[in-house]
């Protein structure tokens, strides 16, 4: 009887063992097997999502890596609704240079002191601003390469070409007449004729003296390229005037690009804000019946 008691449950033992190691492989496989980790959302898709960023859950690093922030944002310019028409100024004197001759001509600051007062600095204080910057209109119907464009910074050149004889109109820029003043030469053909546009009395002063309102576009603190990427606008007597005026959201005490104008479709302007959040644009016409729109596309850097 003891030697059949042992057999009995030698055998049981067998089956049991038996039992537990087949119940041990089953759990050590598990349900999905061993290729769930890279084919269902496992660690190697999780990391490129999360960027680096050691966390598993919730939306992952598209978010945190700026790619929804790089999208392009655009502003676009009407010429009824952000126009800047000169004939409507108020007390605007343009300084001129007279009597210029058809052909290809080229134009430049060779000194300046101009400013438009000053600009907000850290804790509400007042720098003095220093803005070297002119606005050239060149008066000769549609034959003309550019009708206004600009000229940013001491020792800056700029060819144009005139179609037939006549003047060239030069301007200083800024919302208003307040606290301006400095004044700037301006020479054509480097020792050709030359004209003097000072702050106060030859100011274009877009806001107080024009009453025009710009297109405007909220921008955050990163560096940006605002691109003139599409265009009809015409000065109303069949021409294509493809350039619109911009103020930079910049408040730095220098600056020879806190307003400039993108001739042409392409051009570009990489800025980045400082002590301001608002980008504005106009065009800028002589006369009224202007028409057309342009589109203005802004993207990070």
């Amino acid at each position: 009887m003891a030697s059949s008691g042992g057999w009995w449950f030698g055998w049981r033992g067998v089956v049991l063992l038996a039992v537990l190691v087949t119940l041990m492989m089953f759990a050590a496989t598990g349900c999905g097997g061993g290729n769930a980790s890279t084919e269902d959302g496992g660690m190697p898709n999780t990391m490129v999502g999360d960027a680096g960023s050691g966390g598993g859950g919730g939306g992952g690093g598209g978010a945190t890596t700026g790619d929804a922030g790089a999208l392009p944002a655009t502003l676009t310019v009407d010429a009824v609704s952000n126009s800047i028409v000169l004939e409507l100024c108020i007390g605007m004197t343009p300084a001129t240079i007279s009597d210029m001759t058809p052909g290809l001509h080229t134009i430049g600051i060779t000194a300046s002191d101009l400013s438009k007062g000053s600009v907000s600095g850290t804790n509400n204080s007042q720098l003095p601003s220093s803005d070297d910057y002119v606005i050239v209109h060149v008066e000769s119907g549609s034959a003309t390469s550019r009708r206004f464009f600009m000229l940013n910074g001491v020792g800056t050149i700029a060819d144009f070409t005139i179609g037939s004889a006549g003047a060239v109109q030069i301007m200083f820029i800024d919302s208003d007449t307040a606290f301006n003043g400095g004044r700037s030469t301006v020479t054509v053909d480097g020792t050709g004729p030359n004209t003097t546009v000072d702050g106060m009395a030859n100011v274009l002063a877009w806001s107080t003296g024009c009453s025009a309102t710009p297109a405007t576009l909220t921008v955050d603190g990163r560096g940006h390229r605002a691109t003139l990427a599409d265009s009809t606008l015409t000065a109303g007597d069949g021409s294509r005037d493809d350039f619109v005026l911009l103020r930079l959201p910049s408040e730095t005490p220098m600056d020879p690009a806190r307003y400039v104008i993108l001739n042409g479709v392409g051009t570009s302007i990489d800025f980045t804000p400082y002590l301001s959040q608002t980008l504005s644009a106009w065009f800028i016409s002589s006369a009224p019946g202007a028409s057309g729109r342009a589109t203005v596309v802004v993207t990070d850097l």
